[in-house]
């Protein structure tokens, strides 16, 4: 946890300057915790958080892509798989 600016660290209108990779981080974390939310609330959500993949997930990990195919097209054989 971050701790908090001291006064010298603060701009004329006393707020901290900004900070352009804490803002993003801020942002990330925020939208990782809604899209969790939305996602366990049905039964068979599933939030795949990929660090390695950008926005071609289809060339960086298509593995990934062929399954999430496969369990929308046929959720119930996605779950004999998982044992559900």
């Amino acid at each position: 946890m971050r701790r908090p600016p001291s006064p010298e660290e603060l701009d004329a209108f006393g707020k901290p300057p900004y900070n352009r990779q804490v803002h993003f981080e801020a942002k990330l974390r925020d939208k990782i915790r809604r899209v969790s939310e939305w996602t366990l609330s049905s039964p068979d959500g599933l939030l795949l958080l990929v660090r390695s993949s950008g926005h071609a997930m289809q060339e960086d990990v298509p593995e990934l892509v062929v399954e999430a195919i496969r369990r929308v097209v046929s959720p119930d054989h996605a779950r004999q798989r998982e044992g559900r």
